[in-house]
């Protein structure tokens, strides 16, 4: 349970899964941007499906906004992919609101192939 990533040419990968706080989820990224492999990511895929990101609104908007300030992050194209009939999709749209105030390049999908395919794209997401 928790958070694990991978690194696929400029694309990055989170994996969540169970539940985990915020201290576990700011370390683990912290620990990504510091990986040399990082330094090509202009892109990120947060995967959700295995976990409910049981996170209250305060918190959702605290890592919009750790994203929006992190350099490296801010600046990536960014896909979330949570089960349509989960709290994890509901708050990964949050997230999404949160983010794209701050300016950040985001969309919500319902399947894998979806954000994958919009990543490798410059096509609009389709609506969620």
């Amino acid at each position: 349970m928790g958070i694990h990533y991978e690194f696929h040419d400029n694309l990055a990968v989170f994996t969540y899964s169970g539940d985990f706080d915020m201290r576990t989820l700011v370390e683990t990224w912290d620990q990504a941007i510091a990986d040399p492999a990082f330094k090509a990511v202009t892109k990120v895929l947060v995967d959700g499906r295995m976990s409910e990101l049981n996170m209250p609104t305060e918190q959702m908007e605290l890592q919009a906004i750790y994203v929006a300030r992190t350099k490296r992050l801010r600046t990536a194209k960014w896909a979330v992919v949570a089960e349509i009939n989960s709290l994890a999709f509901g708050l990964s749209r949050m997230f999404q609101m949160f983010a794209e105030d701050d300016g950040l390049d985001i969309q919500v999908f319902k399947d894998y192939d979806e954000p994958l395919a919009w990543l490798s794209a410059d096509a609009p997401a389709p609506p969620a």
